[in-house]
C-alpha cells in the first residue's frame, strides 16, 4: 500500500521531497498546507508590492505634471498679455516713436524696410509679431526660471532683451538717416 506521504502532491505538481517521507501522514499534510500558504502569501506580497510601485509611479507622474504646470506660468502670462497687445499698442503709439520701440521692439524690427521682406510678408509679419512677442518673452522667462534665477533676474533678462532690440532699432534708424 502506498503511504499518504508518497501519494500527496505539492500544489505545484511535484511530489513530496525526502524530508516529508519519514513524517506521519498528518504532519505531512500540515507541511504541505503550510508550504501552500507560504506560496500564497508570497504571491500576495508580490502583487501588493507591484500595486505600491504602480501607485508610486502614478504619484511621480502627477507630481511631474504639476511641476510642469507651475513652470509654465510665464508662457500663460505671455498668452494673456498677447490678448491685450492691440490695446497696449494703441497706448504705446501715444508716445511715438519710443513707446512702440521700447514696448514692442520685435514688431518694430519686423516692420523695418531694411530687412527687405517680400510685399505680403512685410505687411503681415509686424501684425503677427504683435501677438507672438509676449508668448516668446514667456518662453524666455520660463527658460530663465529653469536656471533657478530669481524673479528680479528674470525681469533683468527681459529688460536686456528689450534694451538690445531698442538698440538694434536705434542703429537701424541711424543707418537709414546717415
Amino acid at each position: 500500500m502506498i503511504g499518504l506521504a508518497e501519494s500527496t502532491p505539492f500544489i505545484n505538481g511535484s511530489s513530496l521531497g525526502a524530508s516529508h517521507q519519514n513524517q506521519p501522514a498528518g504532519m505531512t499534510c500540515i507541511a504541505v498546507l503550510c508550504e501552500a500558504e507560504v506560496e500564497n502569501r508570497v504571491a500576495e506580497i508580490r502583487s501588493l508590492r507591484q500595486a505600491e510601485i504602480r501607485q508610486m509611479r502614478q504619484e511621480d507622474r502627477l507630481k511631474h505634471f504639476e511641476e510642469s504646470l507651475v513652470q509654465s506660468w510665464p508662457i500663460a502670462a505671455g498668452l494673456v498679455l498677447a490678448c491685450f497687445a492691440p490695446g497696449l499698442r494703441d497706448l504705446a503709439t501715444l508716445f511715438h516713436p519710443w513707446g512702440m520701440r521700447l514696448l514692442f521692439p520685435l514688431v518694430e524690427l519686423a516692420g523695418r524696410q531694411e530687412i527687405h521682406l517680400g510685399g505680403e510678408l512685410a505687411r503681415t509679419l509686424p501684425q503677427a509679431m504683435l501677438y507672438i512677442q509676449f508668448p516668446l518673452e514667456g518662453l524666455l522667462a520660463r527658460h530663465a526660471l529653469k536656471d533657478r534665477s530669481t524673479l528680479s533676474g528674470v525681469a533683468m533678462r527681459l529688460f536686456i532683451f528689450h534694451f538690445l532690440a531698442a538698440v538694434d532699432l536705434w542703429l537701424l534708424c541711424r543707418g537709414a538717416l546717415g
